[in-house]
């Protein structure tokens, strides 16, 4: 009986040792792989992003050749080369639709055209973007790409990138953006089968 109890109790005990190593392995292969895929697709992100912004930059100074400039007195006006941008969300919208990207164009440091909304439908013309965005694209002249982007209270994958006018002048941005959740989605769907694979292998 004693016997039976000690080669039980080894049985179990080098189970238990050539388990560990294959659960540790599945785990750091998961965690890899996790890891790798979400650096591969936040790239991909980025590229997709920058190209669509600098598309929709280039399809503006196509259609309307000139350069950028606010008028009015009491109500402004975002024109571009003599074509009134200001309510016309054609091209933007497009691009949405077709991409599922959002998009908007920016006066300096404030919304003018957007495919973005808020709770009750309306775009959020007229907001302003923030002061890290500015010093980094506006003040910086430089495009950045952002992981971790809070506009109206949802976060996004963006990228902004300033817009200039013939003589070199800043005059806004070009924003493109993802919502995170979208991105965040497709990563543990990606990963969700790899971790399956894993845990059955241990369980056979």
């Amino acid at each position: 009986m004693a016997k039976k109890q000690q080669k039980g109790q080894l049985y179990h005990t080098l189970l238990s040792m050539s388990i560990l190593p294959l659960v540790i392995a599945g785990c750091i292969i998961t965690i890899f792989s996790y890891r790798t895929f979400t650096r591969t697709m936040h790239a991909e992100v980025k590229d997709s992003l920058q190209n669509t912004a600098e598309t929709v930059a280039a399809m503006y100074d196509f259609l309307y050749p000139g350069n950028y400039k606010l008028i009015g007195d009491t109500a402004y006006d975002l024109v571009k080369g003599g074509q009134v941008l200001t309510g016309d969300y054609s091209i933007i919208d497009t691009v949405r639709e077709k991409t599922g990207i959002e998009i908007t164009l920016f006066y300096y440091d404030t919304r003018i055209l957007t495919t973005i909304t808020d709770e009750e439908g309306s775009r959020i013309i007229g907001t302003g973007a923030a002061k890290k965005i500015v010093e980094d694209v506006l003040e910086g002249n430089t495009p950045h790409f952002y992981t971790n982007t809070s506009i109206n209270g949802k976060t996004y994958f963006a990228y902004y990138s300033p817009l200039h006018n013939s003589d070199g002048s800043i005059i806004g941005m070009i924003y493109a953006g993802k919502p995170r959740a979208t991105v965040t989605d497709s990563v543990r769907r990606a990963v969700t089968p790899i971790f399956i694979t894993a845990a059955a292998s241990l369980l056979h």
